[in-house]
């Protein structure tokens, strides 16, 4: 009995979590912008330059201008491997009230499409844990 109580709260935290960060992109998205931008670098997994080739996990740093002409350097949240190619043109979509939290367009989309795959898996804990307890 207590397994399943404890399937329902983390089905439950994998339906709600990501849910509610796809709430949250979803209504951001109505204000931003999107600007071309350029792969300048990359940073490995555990934080120095992406030059090591031990390294499985690497991180792009894109250059972009604001469409208020402010010229914004960043880091991409989402890792891959063996990472982006420096010089590679991009587009960024952006929030004008945050630029330095941008991501390149294709990184934003694979969090918008984990999402919901994460809340299926969480829905279908919470669908068992609840068959089993009634």
């Amino acid at each position: 009995m207590i397994r399943y109580i404890f399937g329902l709260l983390i089905g439950g935290f994998f339906v709600v979590s990501p849910g509610w960060g796809l709430l949250e992109a979803m209504i951001k998205r109505r204000r931003y912008q999107r600007a071309s931008g350029v792969i300048v670098g990359r940073r490995d997994a555990r934080g120095a330059q992406g030059m090591s080739p031990a390294t499985h996990k690497r991180a792009a740093i894109f250059r972009f201008t604001t469409v208020d002409g402010r010229v914004i350097e960043t880091e991409s949240d989402v890792q891959s491997f063996p990472g982006p190619k420096p010089g590679k043109r991009v587009t960024v979509i952006y929030d004008p009230r945050k630029p330095y939290d941008a991501e390149t367009a294709g990184r934003y989309v694979i969090k918008l499409v984990v999402a919901p795959v994460v809340m299926a898996f969480g829905l279908v804990v919470v669908i068992i844990s609840l068959v089993h307890l009634l």
